[in-house]
Protein backbone atom coordinates (compact mmCIF):
# COMPACT_ATOMS: atom_id res chain seq x y z
CA UNK A 1 0.00 0.00 0.00
CA UNK A 2 1.79 3.14 -1.17
CA UNK A 3 2.45 5.88 2.08
CA UNK A 4 1.48 9.50 1.66
CA UNK A 5 4.91 11.33 2.92
CA UNK A 6 4.44 14.65 4.77
CA UNK A 7 6.56 17.20 4.06
CA UNK A 8 8.72 18.67 7.25
CA UNK A 9 7.71 22.72 8.05
CA UNK A 10 9.63 25.34 6.96
CA UNK A 11 11.55 25.85 10.61
CA UNK A 12 12.51 22.02 10.47
CA UNK A 13 13.94 22.65 6.96
CA UNK A 14 15.80 25.56 8.16
CA UNK A 15 17.13 23.65 11.14
CA UNK A 16 18.10 20.70 8.55
CA UNK A 17 20.18 22.92 6.40
CA UNK A 18 21.90 24.58 9.17
CA UNK A 19 22.67 21.75 10.40
CA UNK A 20 23.78 19.67 6.88
CA UNK A 21 26.23 22.73 6.14
CA UNK A 22 26.87 23.69 9.92
CA UNK A 23 31.24 24.34 8.31
CA UNK A 24 29.68 26.49 5.81
CA UNK A 25 28.05 28.73 8.65
CA UNK A 26 31.28 27.99 11.40
CA UNK A 27 34.04 29.43 9.09
CA UNK A 28 32.75 33.04 7.86
CA UNK A 29 31.70 33.17 11.65
CA UNK A 30 35.03 32.69 12.88
CA UNK A 31 36.60 34.64 10.37
CA UNK A 32 34.39 37.53 11.10
CA UNK A 33 34.92 36.96 14.60
CA UNK A 34 38.83 37.28 14.33
CA UNK A 35 38.38 39.94 11.92
CA UNK A 36 36.10 42.17 14.38
CA UNK A 37 38.99 41.09 17.56
CA UNK A 38 41.34 42.32 14.79
CA UNK A 39 39.98 45.79 13.98
CA UNK A 40 39.06 46.06 17.73
CA UNK A 41 42.73 45.84 18.71
CA UNK A 42 43.90 47.55 15.47
CA UNK A 43 41.71 50.55 15.09
CA UNK A 44 43.28 53.80 17.42
CA UNK A 45 41.85 54.10 20.23
CA UNK A 46 39.96 57.52 21.36
CA UNK A 47 39.69 59.14 24.49
CA UNK A 48 36.76 61.62 25.10
CA UNK A 49 37.51 64.78 27.26
CA UNK A 50 34.64 66.70 28.55
CA UNK A 51 34.57 70.31 30.19
CA UNK A 52 31.48 72.18 30.72
CA UNK A 53 31.46 76.62 31.03
CA UNK A 54 28.76 78.43 32.71
CA UNK A 55 27.70 82.00 30.46
CA UNK A 56 26.02 83.97 33.83
CA UNK A 57 24.21 87.00 31.97
CA UNK A 58 26.18 89.47 33.73
CA UNK A 59 24.68 93.06 33.88
CA UNK A 60 26.69 95.89 32.51
CA UNK A 61 24.01 98.43 33.51
CA UNK A 62 25.46 99.54 36.88
CA UNK A 63 26.07 102.98 38.49
CA UNK A 64 22.26 104.15 38.30
CA UNK A 65 21.88 103.11 34.61
CA UNK A 66 18.32 101.36 33.72
CA UNK A 67 17.24 98.69 32.20
CA UNK A 68 19.43 95.19 31.85
CA UNK A 69 21.81 95.34 29.61
CA UNK A 70 23.33 91.67 28.72
CA UNK A 71 26.86 91.89 28.25
CA UNK A 72 28.22 90.68 24.96
CA UNK A 73 29.73 87.64 26.63
CA UNK A 74 26.72 86.51 27.64
CA UNK A 75 25.32 86.57 23.84
CA UNK A 76 28.53 84.75 22.86
CA UNK A 77 26.52 81.97 23.87
CA UNK A 78 24.28 81.50 21.14
CA UNK A 79 27.46 82.11 18.60
CA UNK A 80 29.88 79.66 21.06
CA UNK A 81 29.60 76.21 18.39
CA UNK A 82 31.17 78.37 15.42
CA UNK A 83 33.62 80.29 17.66
CA UNK A 84 35.26 77.82 19.43
CA UNK A 85 34.99 75.49 16.46
CA UNK A 86 36.99 78.24 14.13
CA UNK A 87 39.70 77.13 11.85
CA UNK A 88 41.64 80.42 13.22
CA UNK A 89 41.19 79.42 16.92
CA UNK A 90 41.89 75.58 16.45
CA UNK A 91 45.27 76.65 14.73
CA UNK A 92 46.10 78.81 17.51
CA UNK A 93 46.17 76.38 19.73
CA UNK A 94 47.67 73.91 17.90
CA UNK A 95 50.72 76.41 17.46
CA UNK A 96 50.72 77.17 20.91
CA UNK A 97 50.96 73.63 21.86
CA UNK A 98 53.89 72.96 19.14
CA UNK A 99 51.95 69.55 17.85
CA UNK A 100 55.11 68.67 15.73
CA UNK A 101 53.29 66.34 13.49
CA UNK A 102 51.00 69.37 12.52
CA UNK A 103 54.15 71.55 12.19
CA UNK A 104 56.09 69.43 10.15
CA UNK A 105 53.01 68.94 7.11
CA UNK A 106 52.61 71.09 3.99
CA UNK A 107 50.50 73.96 4.18
CA UNK A 108 47.99 71.99 2.04
CA UNK A 109 47.83 69.00 4.46
CA UNK A 110 47.65 71.41 7.72
CA UNK A 111 44.55 72.76 6.41
CA UNK A 112 43.12 69.23 6.36
CA UNK A 113 44.69 68.16 9.87
CA UNK A 114 42.99 71.09 11.60
CA UNK A 115 39.83 70.00 9.40
CA UNK A 116 39.73 66.38 11.54
CA UNK A 117 40.21 68.13 14.75
CA UNK A 118 37.43 70.27 13.82
CA UNK A 119 35.44 67.53 13.19
CA UNK A 120 36.66 65.78 16.35
CA UNK A 121 35.15 68.72 18.40
CA UNK A 122 32.00 68.83 19.75
CA UNK A 123 29.93 72.00 21.47
CA UNK A 124 26.78 71.69 22.71
CA UNK A 125 24.45 74.76 24.11
CA UNK A 126 21.14 73.81 25.50
CA UNK A 127 18.38 76.27 24.09
CA UNK A 128 16.68 78.57 26.60
CA UNK A 129 15.21 81.78 26.60
CA UNK A 130 17.84 84.69 26.38
CA UNK A 131 16.49 86.46 29.53
CA UNK A 132 16.29 83.59 31.72
CA UNK A 133 19.12 82.14 33.76
CA UNK A 134 23.03 81.17 32.94
CA UNK A 135 23.63 79.08 29.47
CA UNK A 136 25.94 75.91 30.18
CA UNK A 137 28.14 75.33 27.36
CA UNK A 138 29.50 71.85 26.73
CA UNK A 139 32.48 70.96 25.07
CA UNK A 140 33.86 67.75 24.09
CA UNK A 141 36.96 66.46 22.41
CA UNK A 142 37.85 63.04 20.83
CA UNK A 143 41.67 61.93 20.38
CA UNK A 144 43.47 58.97 20.35
CA UNK A 145 45.85 60.41 23.18
CA UNK A 146 44.35 61.46 25.98
CA UNK A 147 47.01 63.44 27.31
CA UNK A 148 47.30 65.71 24.11
CA UNK A 149 43.21 65.57 23.91
CA UNK A 150 43.45 67.24 28.08
CA UNK A 151 45.65 69.84 26.84
CA UNK A 152 44.04 70.89 24.13
CA UNK A 153 40.76 71.42 25.04
CA UNK A 154 42.08 72.56 28.39
CA UNK A 155 43.97 75.38 26.12
CA UNK A 156 40.90 76.07 23.43
CA UNK A 157 38.59 76.70 26.01
CA UNK A 158 41.12 78.70 27.34
CA UNK A 159 41.85 80.85 24.46
CA UNK A 160 38.30 80.94 23.39
CA UNK A 161 37.37 82.64 26.83
CA UNK A 162 39.90 85.29 27.12
CA UNK A 163 39.85 86.09 23.23
CA UNK A 164 35.45 86.54 24.04
CA UNK A 165 36.63 88.70 27.45
CA UNK A 166 39.45 90.54 26.03
CA UNK A 167 36.98 91.61 23.49
CA UNK A 168 34.55 92.91 25.76
CA UNK A 169 37.26 94.83 27.32
CA UNK A 170 38.37 96.22 23.80
CA UNK A 171 35.04 97.34 22.70
CA UNK A 172 33.60 99.34 26.23
CA UNK A 173 37.60 100.49 26.13
CA UNK A 174 36.86 101.70 22.13
CA UNK A 175 33.40 102.88 22.61
CA UNK A 176 34.79 105.06 25.36
CA UNK A 177 38.13 106.31 23.37
CA UNK A 178 35.27 107.30 21.26
CA UNK A 179 32.96 108.94 23.60
CA UNK A 180 36.35 111.22 24.97
CA UNK A 181 36.64 111.92 21.47
CA UNK A 182 33.63 113.08 20.67
CA UNK A 183 34.00 114.89 23.89
CA UNK A 184 37.25 116.83 23.11
CA UNK A 185 35.44 117.48 19.55
CA UNK A 186 32.26 119.42 21.03
CA UNK A 187 34.33 121.04 23.72
CA UNK A 188 36.29 122.51 20.85
CA UNK A 189 33.21 123.42 18.68
CA UNK A 190 31.91 124.97 21.48
CA UNK A 191 34.87 127.38 22.65
CA UNK A 192 35.12 128.12 18.43
CA UNK A 193 31.14 129.11 18.66
CA UNK A 194 32.23 131.17 21.71
CA UNK A 195 34.71 132.88 20.34
CA UNK A 196 33.18 133.73 16.90
CA UNK A 197 29.60 135.04 19.26
CA UNK A 198 32.30 137.13 21.72
CA UNK A 199 33.85 138.62 18.17
CA UNK A 200 30.79 139.37 16.47
CA UNK A 201 29.02 140.71 19.57
CA UNK A 202 31.86 142.80 19.67
CA UNK A 203 32.46 144.32 16.26
CA UNK A 204 28.83 145.52 16.29
CA UNK A 205 28.51 146.55 19.42
CA UNK A 206 25.76 143.74 20.35
CA UNK A 207 24.74 143.82 24.25
CA UNK A 208 25.42 140.24 25.96
CA UNK A 209 21.91 139.97 26.26
CA UNK A 210 21.20 141.01 22.81
CA UNK A 211 19.68 139.41 20.43
CA UNK A 212 19.38 136.40 22.56
CA UNK A 213 18.86 137.51 26.27
CA UNK A 214 18.49 135.07 29.21
CA UNK A 215 15.10 132.95 30.06
CA UNK A 216 12.26 134.62 31.58
CA UNK A 217 13.04 137.86 30.33
CA UNK A 218 11.51 139.89 28.07
CA UNK A 219 13.80 140.94 24.92
CA UNK A 220 14.79 144.54 24.68
CA UNK A 221 14.85 146.66 21.48
CA UNK A 222 18.52 146.83 19.83
CA UNK A 223 20.01 150.43 21.11
CA UNK A 224 20.59 151.11 17.47
CA UNK A 225 17.53 150.59 16.62
CA UNK A 226 16.10 153.13 19.66
CA UNK A 227 18.52 155.28 18.17
CA UNK A 228 17.17 155.57 14.35
CA UNK A 229 13.50 155.83 16.03
CA UNK A 230 14.52 159.12 17.76
CA UNK A 231 16.41 160.51 14.60
CA UNK A 232 13.15 159.61 12.59
CA UNK A 233 11.31 161.80 15.40
CA UNK A 234 13.98 164.87 15.16
CA UNK A 235 14.17 164.45 11.71
CA UNK A 236 9.98 164.92 11.17
CA UNK A 237 10.19 168.00 14.20
CA UNK A 238 13.15 169.60 11.88
CA UNK A 239 11.02 169.45 8.76
CA UNK A 240 8.23 171.53 10.66
CA UNK A 241 10.33 173.66 12.35
CA UNK A 242 12.34 174.53 8.63
CA UNK A 243 8.94 174.82 7.28
CA UNK A 244 7.76 176.85 9.38
CA UNK A 245 11.14 179.36 9.29
CA UNK A 246 10.77 179.45 5.25
CA UNK A 247 7.14 180.88 5.92
CA UNK A 248 8.95 183.55 8.59
CA UNK A 249 11.31 183.95 6.24
CA UNK A 250 9.34 184.62 3.43
CA UNK A 251 7.03 186.90 5.48
CA UNK A 252 9.87 189.02 6.48
CA UNK A 253 11.20 189.32 3.24
CA UNK A 254 7.96 190.78 1.81
CA UNK A 255 7.87 192.90 4.58
CA UNK A 256 11.49 194.05 4.10
CA UNK A 257 10.52 194.89 0.64
CA UNK A 258 7.98 196.88 1.63
CA UNK A 259 9.18 199.05 4.27
CA UNK A 260 11.65 201.82 2.69
CA UNK A 261 15.49 201.56 4.04
CA UNK A 262 16.00 205.32 4.96
CA UNK A 263 13.47 207.94 5.93
CA UNK A 264 14.28 211.65 4.92
CA UNK A 265 14.98 213.90 8.28
CA UNK A 266 14.56 218.30 8.55
CA UNK A 267 16.35 219.28 11.42
CA UNK A 268 17.98 223.06 12.22
CA UNK A 269 21.66 222.73 13.48
CA UNK A 270 23.34 224.86 15.09
CA UNK A 271 26.81 225.61 14.50
CA UNK A 272 28.59 222.83 16.23
CA UNK A 273 31.46 220.64 15.66
CA UNK A 274 29.40 217.60 15.26
CA UNK A 275 31.53 215.47 18.01
CA UNK A 276 29.32 213.96 20.25
CA UNK A 277 27.47 212.79 17.23
CA UNK A 278 30.42 211.28 15.35
CA UNK A 279 31.73 209.55 18.75
CA UNK A 280 28.69 207.84 18.63
CA UNK A 281 28.39 207.14 14.62
CA UNK A 282 32.08 205.66 15.32
CA UNK A 283 31.46 203.83 18.17
CA UNK A 284 28.55 202.27 16.16
CA UNK A 285 30.82 201.59 13.33
CA UNK A 286 33.31 200.03 15.74
CA UNK A 287 30.20 197.98 17.51
CA UNK A 288 29.25 196.98 13.73
CA UNK A 289 32.93 195.78 13.14
CA UNK A 290 33.24 194.27 16.31
CA UNK A 291 30.09 192.29 15.53
CA UNK A 292 31.09 191.21 11.86
CA UNK A 293 34.19 189.92 13.21
CA UNK A 294 32.78 188.29 15.96
CA UNK A 295 29.98 186.76 14.13
CA UNK A 296 31.99 183.99 11.78
CA UNK A 297 29.27 184.99 8.80
CA UNK A 298 30.43 184.47 5.57
CA UNK A 299 29.97 187.43 2.93
CA UNK A 300 27.23 185.55 1.22
CA UNK A 301 25.64 185.40 4.62
CA UNK A 302 22.16 187.95 4.56
CA UNK A 303 23.10 188.72 8.32
CA UNK A 304 26.82 189.53 7.01
CA UNK A 305 25.57 191.44 3.89
CA UNK A 306 23.47 193.47 6.81
CA UNK A 307 25.73 194.27 8.84
CA UNK A 308 28.06 195.51 6.02
CA UNK A 309 25.13 197.88 4.81
CA UNK A 310 25.26 198.90 8.85
CA UNK A 311 28.57 199.95 8.75
CA UNK A 312 28.77 201.95 5.21
CA UNK A 313 25.53 203.46 6.66
CA UNK A 314 27.15 204.78 9.28
CA UNK A 315 30.48 205.55 7.85
CA UNK A 316 28.20 207.30 5.22
CA UNK A 317 27.14 209.19 7.90
CA UNK A 318 30.23 209.96 9.28
CA UNK A 319 31.80 211.80 6.49
CA UNK A 320 28.53 213.81 5.91
CA UNK A 321 28.78 215.03 9.12
CA UNK A 322 32.19 215.32 9.05
CA UNK A 323 31.35 217.98 5.86
CA UNK A 324 28.69 219.74 7.63
CA UNK A 325 29.43 223.10 8.47
CA UNK A 326 29.42 224.16 12.00
CA UNK A 327 27.05 226.47 11.70
CA UNK A 328 23.01 226.51 12.72
CA UNK A 329 21.29 225.78 9.65
CA UNK A 330 17.88 224.01 8.29
CA UNK A 331 19.40 220.86 7.11
CA UNK A 332 17.74 217.72 5.65
CA UNK A 333 19.13 214.29 5.80
CA UNK A 334 18.32 210.89 4.89
CA UNK A 335 18.48 208.54 8.02
CA UNK A 336 18.30 204.86 8.40
CA UNK A 337 14.53 203.36 8.64
CA UNK A 338 14.47 201.75 12.47
CA UNK A 339 11.68 199.81 11.52
CA UNK A 340 13.17 198.63 8.27
CA UNK A 341 16.59 198.06 10.49
CA UNK A 342 14.53 195.82 13.07
CA UNK A 343 13.06 193.77 10.03
CA UNK A 344 16.11 192.93 8.11
CA UNK A 345 17.57 191.99 12.10
CA UNK A 346 14.49 189.68 12.12
CA UNK A 347 14.67 188.73 8.74
CA UNK A 348 18.72 187.98 9.40
CA UNK A 349 18.30 186.27 12.42
CA UNK A 350 15.23 183.70 10.98
CA UNK A 351 17.32 183.26 7.99
CA UNK A 352 20.03 182.41 10.34
CA UNK A 353 17.84 179.52 12.17
CA UNK A 354 16.56 178.26 8.81
CA UNK A 355 20.11 177.64 7.66
CA UNK A 356 21.02 176.05 11.42
CA UNK A 357 17.50 174.03 11.06
CA UNK A 358 18.55 172.55 7.68
CA UNK A 359 21.45 172.11 8.41
CA UNK A 360 21.16 170.06 11.75
CA UNK A 361 18.25 168.35 9.53
CA UNK A 362 20.74 166.93 6.91
CA UNK A 363 23.14 165.79 9.47
CA UNK A 364 20.68 163.90 11.11
CA UNK A 365 19.27 162.37 7.77
CA UNK A 366 23.12 161.09 7.04
CA UNK A 367 23.05 159.86 10.33
CA UNK A 368 19.82 158.14 9.90
CA UNK A 369 20.66 156.72 6.70
CA UNK A 370 24.01 155.23 8.38
CA UNK A 371 22.61 153.84 11.66
CA UNK A 372 19.28 152.02 8.75
CA UNK A 373 22.28 150.32 6.67
CA UNK A 374 23.50 149.31 10.19
CA UNK A 375 20.24 147.71 10.96
CA UNK A 376 20.15 146.41 7.88
CA UNK A 377 23.22 144.77 8.34
CA UNK A 378 22.31 143.98 11.82
CA UNK A 379 19.81 141.95 10.53
CA UNK A 380 22.26 139.06 9.30
CA UNK A 381 24.45 139.97 12.24
CA UNK A 382 21.41 138.75 14.70
CA UNK A 383 20.57 135.88 12.22
CA UNK A 384 24.04 134.16 13.05
CA UNK A 385 24.00 135.66 16.71
CA UNK A 386 21.43 133.42 16.87
CA UNK A 387 22.87 130.55 15.32
CA UNK A 388 25.64 130.45 17.61
CA UNK A 389 24.11 130.89 20.51
CA UNK A 390 21.38 127.92 19.43
CA UNK A 391 24.99 125.92 18.50
CA UNK A 392 26.52 126.85 22.03
CA UNK A 393 22.66 125.49 23.54
CA UNK A 394 23.19 122.20 21.33
CA UNK A 395 26.22 121.34 22.16
CA UNK A 396 26.13 122.36 25.78
CA UNK A 397 23.68 119.68 26.26
CA UNK A 398 25.35 117.24 23.77
CA UNK A 399 28.60 117.22 26.11
CA UNK A 400 26.35 117.06 29.50
CA UNK A 401 24.76 114.09 27.78
CA UNK A 402 28.33 112.79 26.93
CA UNK A 403 29.54 112.94 30.05
CA UNK A 404 26.41 110.86 31.19
CA UNK A 405 27.89 108.35 28.90
CA UNK A 406 31.13 108.62 29.73
CA UNK A 407 30.36 107.93 33.22
CA UNK A 408 28.52 104.73 32.39
CA UNK A 409 31.16 104.00 30.41
CA UNK A 410 33.71 104.25 32.89
CA UNK A 411 31.48 102.33 35.46
CA UNK A 412 31.20 99.12 33.16
CA UNK A 413 35.55 99.34 32.22
CA UNK A 414 35.60 99.00 36.41
CA UNK A 415 32.99 96.41 37.05
CA UNK A 416 34.10 94.00 34.11
CA UNK A 417 37.78 94.11 35.25
CA UNK A 418 36.25 92.65 38.40
CA UNK A 419 34.92 88.72 39.24
CA UNK A 420 31.49 89.63 38.91
CA UNK A 421 32.04 91.27 34.93
CA UNK A 422 33.23 87.99 34.32
CA UNK A 423 30.59 86.09 32.75
CA UNK A 424 32.65 82.73 32.39
CA UNK A 425 32.67 79.90 35.16
CA UNK A 426 33.83 76.89 34.72
CA UNK A 427 31.83 73.89 35.86
CA UNK A 428 33.85 70.75 34.85
CA UNK A 429 37.49 70.82 34.14
CA UNK A 430 38.97 68.87 31.68
CA UNK A 431 40.47 65.47 32.91
CA UNK A 432 41.72 63.18 30.57
CA UNK A 433 40.14 59.73 31.13
CA UNK A 434 41.98 56.11 32.16
CA UNK A 435 39.86 54.43 29.50
CA UNK A 436 39.19 55.06 25.99
CA UNK A 437 36.04 56.39 24.95
CA UNK A 438 35.65 54.26 21.50
CA UNK A 439 35.62 52.22 20.32
CA UNK A 440 33.91 49.76 21.66
CA UNK A 441 35.50 46.35 21.65
CA UNK A 442 32.52 44.23 22.84
CA UNK A 443 30.02 46.22 20.54
CA UNK A 444 32.81 45.38 17.09
CA UNK A 445 32.88 41.56 18.25
CA UNK A 446 29.77 41.40 19.20
CA UNK A 447 28.27 43.05 15.77
CA UNK A 448 31.20 40.84 14.15
CA UNK A 449 29.72 37.59 15.80
CA UNK A 450 26.26 38.78 14.15
CA UNK A 451 27.45 39.59 10.76
CA UNK A 452 29.52 36.05 10.46
CA UNK A 453 26.69 34.14 11.77
CA UNK A 454 24.21 35.93 8.80
CA UNK A 455 26.70 35.83 6.19
CA UNK A 456 27.16 32.28 6.92
CA UNK A 457 23.48 31.36 7.03
CA UNK A 458 22.71 33.47 4.25
CA UNK A 459 25.23 31.65 2.18
CA UNK A 460 24.52 28.36 3.25
CA UNK A 461 20.33 28.93 2.75
CA UNK A 462 21.35 30.45 -0.72
CA UNK A 463 23.61 27.50 -1.75
CA UNK A 464 20.90 24.77 -0.87
CA UNK A 465 17.92 26.54 -2.90
CA UNK A 466 20.39 27.79 -6.00
CA UNK A 467 19.70 23.98 -6.88
CA UNK A 468 17.36 23.20 -9.28
CA UNK A 469 16.60 19.49 -7.60
CA UNK A 470 14.61 17.59 -5.53
CA UNK A 471 15.41 18.00 -1.65
CA UNK A 472 12.92 15.37 -0.42
CA UNK A 473 10.55 12.80 -0.90
CA UNK A 474 8.02 15.66 -0.01
CA UNK A 475 8.93 17.78 -2.94
CA UNK A 476 8.77 14.70 -5.32
CA UNK A 477 5.05 13.74 -4.05
CA UNK A 478 3.67 17.54 -4.70
CA UNK A 479 4.82 17.09 -8.12
CA UNK A 480 4.51 13.35 -9.19
CA UNK A 481 0.74 12.34 -10.06
CA UNK A 482 1.46 8.85 -8.53
CA UNK A 483 2.21 8.39 -5.05
CA UNK A 484 5.99 8.10 -3.23
CA UNK A 485 5.91 4.04 -2.49
CA UNK A 486 9.79 4.67 -0.78
CA UNK A 487 12.77 6.35 -0.56
CA UNK A 488 16.73 5.38 -1.52
CA UNK A 489 19.17 7.34 0.35
CA UNK A 490 22.02 8.81 -1.94
CA UNK A 491 24.38 6.95 -3.58
CA UNK A 492 27.61 8.43 -2.53
CA UNK A 493 30.95 7.01 -4.57
CA UNK A 494 34.54 6.50 -2.76
CA UNK A 495 35.48 9.15 -5.01
CA UNK A 496 32.57 11.36 -4.33
CA UNK A 497 33.57 10.69 -0.45
CA UNK A 498 37.62 11.17 -0.80
CA UNK A 499 36.62 14.83 -3.14
CA UNK A 500 34.55 15.70 -0.94
CA UNK A 501 37.10 15.35 1.63
CA UNK A 502 39.46 16.80 0.08
CA UNK A 503 37.16 19.89 -0.65
CA UNK A 504 36.39 20.24 2.96
CA UNK A 505 40.09 19.91 4.33
CA UNK A 506 41.31 22.94 1.79
CA UNK A 507 38.84 25.06 2.75
CA UNK A 508 39.51 24.35 6.73
CA UNK A 509 42.96 24.44 5.94
CA UNK A 510 42.83 27.60 4.03
CA UNK A 511 40.20 28.99 6.48
CA UNK A 512 42.13 28.51 9.48
CA UNK A 513 45.22 29.46 7.95
CA UNK A 514 43.36 33.14 7.15
CA UNK A 515 41.70 33.27 10.80
CA UNK A 516 45.33 32.15 12.30
CA UNK A 517 46.68 35.26 10.37
CA UNK A 518 44.85 37.75 11.44
CA UNK A 519 44.69 36.20 15.11
CA UNK A 520 48.87 36.34 14.60
CA UNK A 521 48.86 39.47 13.24
CA UNK A 522 47.00 40.80 15.82
CA UNK A 523 48.41 39.04 18.52
CA UNK A 524 52.03 40.14 17.22
CA UNK A 525 51.07 43.89 16.91
CA UNK A 526 49.37 44.34 20.22
CA UNK A 527 52.37 42.73 22.33
CA UNK A 528 55.07 42.50 20.10
CA UNK A 529 55.40 44.51 16.84
CA UNK A 530 59.17 43.33 15.62
CA UNK A 531 57.65 39.98 14.63
CA UNK A 532 56.03 42.06 11.56
CA UNK A 533 57.45 42.74 8.55
CA UNK A 534 57.72 46.41 8.06
CA UNK A 535 55.39 46.59 5.10
CA UNK A 536 52.80 45.29 7.51
CA UNK A 537 53.22 47.65 9.65
CA UNK A 538 53.20 50.40 7.72
CA UNK A 539 50.32 49.14 5.94
CA UNK A 540 48.58 48.88 9.85
CA UNK A 541 49.55 52.34 10.21
CA UNK A 542 47.96 53.53 7.11
CA UNK A 543 44.38 51.45 8.01
CA UNK A 544 44.72 53.20 11.53
CA UNK A 545 45.14 56.73 9.84
CA UNK A 546 41.86 56.43 8.28
CA UNK A 547 40.15 56.33 11.93
CA UNK A 548 41.96 59.08 13.88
Amino acid sequence: MAVQVDPPGQLQEFLDILRQRVWQIVLPTLFSVSLGVGFAVVVPKKYEVTTQVELRETLLGVGGVSGRNLSLSAREAENAPHQIKSLQRIRFVVEKLKWAEYLTLPREEQYEYLQDIQEALTVTVPRKNKDVGSTFVTIEFLNANAQRAEEFLRELRTAWIEQVVERDRDKIKMEYGKLLEQQATKEKELRREHRQLTELRGRYGLSPTQPTPGSNRERAEDPAYLRLMDLETRIEALKLEGAAAEATVEELRVQLEETDERVQEVAYVEGQTYDEKLEELRAERAEHLSTLRTSGYRPAHSAYRKLQHLIETVEGNIEELEKLVTRGEVQESWVPNEAWLQLNGRLAAAELDLVLVNKEREELEERFTEDEEMLRQLQDVYREDSEHSEAITRLTTSLADLDILLQRKKQQMEFIETSSGNPFQIMQDVVAPSTPSEPNPFLIVAFSLVAGLALGAGSAVMAEFSRSSFKSAADIGAVMLVPVLGVVEAIVTRKQVRRRLLRRIAVGSSSSVLIGAVVFVTWAWATNPELLAPEVLEGIEEFRELFR
